[in-house]
């Protein structure tokens, strides 16, 4: 599988830097995740992975299939009911609609990572805004991209590519560094 290049502000390498968003379609969603994490795999990347969708013990299982180890991840789980089984680096929260836990989550997960090459894996915009007004997700957004930007941290930002989402990537697409189509 290949993806195609929608748009493109300033040129990004073809390793994991730089900010993408990357739009999936439904059928391909779990082969486009894999290709990114597939890609992450290599090196000594340190990854942060934000999941709206799948909980915790899911997104471990991922990714020790593409061998990135515990210590080199941090999964931000907002799909776990309370009591779920904890591991050591999950960081559990509450409730996808608290936007501000959620930033100081990451914002605590970029620190442990302080000086290592970090990419954050957000899965998924869509999902997010099922729970929030697309507007508050559009700050966020913002807010979030500033934040990996001012620490040198790249990131692929997931969202399904669907008709009922184009106003929405349309305004993300600014935002962002390139935007991928799966």
């Amino acid at each position: 599988m290949s993806a195609e290049t929608i748009q493109k502000e300033k040129p990004v390498a073809a390793d994991n830097s730089g900010i993408q968003l990357c739009l999936i379609k439904a059928e391909k969603y779990n082969e486009g995740l894999q290709e990114i994490l597939k890609n992450a795999a290599g090196g000594n990347t340190h990854i942060i992975y934000v999941s709206v969708n799948k909980p915790c013990t899911s997104i471990g299982a991922l990714l020790q299939k593409f061998n990135i180890p515990d210590e080199r991840s941090i999964i931000i789980d907002l799909a776990s009911k309370p009591g779920a089984e904890k591991k050591r680096n999950c960081v559990h929260l509450a409730s996808q609609k608290n936007l501000t836990e959620l930033s100081l989550a990451i914002s605590q997960s970029i620190y442990n990572f302080e000086g290592k090459e970090i990419l954050l894996i957000f899965d998924s915009l869509s999902t997010l805004l099922i729970f929030n007004d697309k507007n508050v997700v559009l700050r966020f957004i913002h807010f979030i991209v500033n934040k990996l930007r001012s620490n040198n941290v790249s990131a692929r930002l997931f969202s399904l590519d669907s008709a009922d989402d184009v106003a929405f990537s349309d305004k993300v697409a600014p935002v962002v560094d390139e935007v991928k189509r799966y």
